[in-house]
């Protein structure tokens, strides 16, 4: 059983790398 909490702080997680990937830093 994942707890909410882990489950929304992966996520989180995964949301920010997408973003890191599709916005890259020059």
């Amino acid at each position: 059983m994942v707890s909410p909490l882990i489950h929304f702080l992966y996520q989180q997680s995964a949301s920010t790398e997408y973003l890191v990937n599709a916005f890259p830093s020059p």
